[in-house]
């Protein structure tokens, strides 16, 4: 041990020898200078590098976000109305007020028909999805996305969620009254009480929902083939369950409803030859002007009720029968008319369904064919006081907007506009709603 000290106290001496006294002071402290200089440029080196670094990956992150954004967001498919195509799959707004059925083709090869008298919008139309609005009407799609595209087609509360399948659908918005008849596949109906995941329909399938009341028959072929024959059945729609076998050249159908048709009853005894004639008497034929409205030929309706006399009918005719006229006329666009025959059933039949629906037809006619938004605004506000939540609620809401903005009253369009947004945050007119929030 004491060997190996003496050998490094010797070896130290040597080294100490060789270097000297070593720097002085001044040397020192250049010697210093320079190694913090030194130190602080590699430093700055250090931090330039890593900004660098930083930069690069910042800009690499955006650019693969970028990327993966444009991947994520779908393409717009084209479409068309009729002859009129739209390549840039705009969101549009249509009315069939032509006799003949008005085609709807989209890029995925998809086709929908829209019966005479329907009107709606194309909402969205892309590669992953495709949304349409059916306001009133009735229509056939055959929806060739095998699972590829989601559609969704909505009418009033309802909501219709299918991806391939063939079905008709129609809307009466007066009534509040929806059929979907399935033909081919499945859809998924919204909006059905009791039914949150939804209610599905399969083939051959037909559904009628009114309000809370909903019934589901089996199709008959010509609820589908003909695309407007959907009309309300209520309680005429035979019940299947119920079977007898038929005769020698008889549909099932007839069958079926044979069997529940009631036998009637015996004349009381003593009945006079004059209440046996009123029972015999056949149902009278339907008004010409009224086939005429149901065929779509809304022009030769009002033609046909103007030579009958349109102002005594209006004062005489049923609600019904005043509907006929209202709608005939806004079709056949003679406001004029469709206004008098609306104001007819608010003064003749305050109390029905629909008193309240004209109300906010009186809103669209008024600013459609009158650029009168004050008065346009009037009406939706009416409809929407008298009617609260109703079918056509979102519309007179979102139309109501529409009409105040163009009305130049800012504060209450904003008012307007904040309203729905909180009702119908992803509503149809919720895009138009943002805007005049912000204003």
């Amino acid at each position: 041990m004491i060997d190996q000290e003496e050998t490094l106290k010797r070896t130290g001496e040597q080294i100490a020898g060789l270097l000297g006294e070593g720097p002085d002071r001044e040397e020192i402290e250049a010697q210093r200078a320079g190694l913090l200089g030194a130190v602080r440029r590699a430093a700055r080196r250090k931090r330039l590098v890593r900004s660098i670094s930083a930069g690069a990956a910042v800009a690499l992150v955006a650019a693969v976000a970028a990327i993966a954004i444009a991947r994520l967001k779908p393409a717009p498919m084209a479409y068309s109305i009729g002859s009129e195509s739209n390549s840039r799959a705009q969101a549009r707004w249509f009315s069939n007020d032509a006799v003949s059925p008005l085609l709807a083709a989209f890029g995925d090869g998809s086709r929908v028909t829209f019966a005479a008298g329907a009107r709606g919008r194309v909402i969205q139309s892309t590669t992953r999805d495709v949304h349409l609005l059916l306001e009133q009407g009735s229509l056939d799609a055959d929806i060739k996305s095998a699972g590829n595209v989601k559609w969704e087609i909505d009418a009033g509360p309802f909501s219709v969620r299918v991806t391939g399948t063939a079905f008709n659908m129609r809307w009466d918005p007066v009534s509040a009254v929806l059929h979907v008849g399935v033909s081919r596949g499945t859809v998924v109906v919204f909006g059905i009480a009791g039914h949150a995941q939804g209610l599905t329909l399969s083939q051959g399938q037909l559904l009628r929902a009114a309000g809370a009341v909903v019934r589901i028959t089996p199709l008959v072929s010509a609820d589908v083939a003909t695309g407007n024959d959907l009309r309300e059945r209520d309680e005429k729609t035979p019940d299947f369950s119920t079977r007898r076998t038929p005769k020698d050249g008889e549909s099932p159908e007839v069958a079926a409803a044979a069997a529940q048709r009631k036998p009637k009853p015996a004349a009381p005894a003593g009945a006079t030859q004059k209440t046996a004639a009123i029972e015999a008497a056949p149902t009278p034929p339907p008004k010409p002007w009224v086939a005429l409205y149901k065929q779509g030929k809304y022009a030769e309706a009002i033609k046909d009720a103007s030579a009958e006399g349109f102002e005594t009918l209006v004062g005489t005719v049923g609600v019904e029968d005043l509907w006929v006229l209202a709608e005939s006329a806004r079709y056949s666009r003679d406001a004029e008319r469709s206004r008098i025959a609306l104001n007819a059933i608010r003064l003749r039949f305050p109390e029905s369904g629909e008193a309240k629906t004209a109300a906010f037809l009186l809103g669209r006619v008024t600013m459609e064919s009158d650029g009168r938004p004050d008065e346009a605004a009037r009406w939706f506000k009416v409809y929407r006081t008298e009617l609260p939540g109703g079918p056509l609620d979102e519309e007179a809401a979102g139309r109501l907007i529409d009409a105040l903005v163009k009305a130049q009253k800012t504060a209450e369009a904003r008012a307007a506009a904040r309203e729905y947004l909180n009702r119908y945050p992803n509503g149809i007119f919720a895009e138009l709603a943002r805007s005049a929030a912000r204003d």
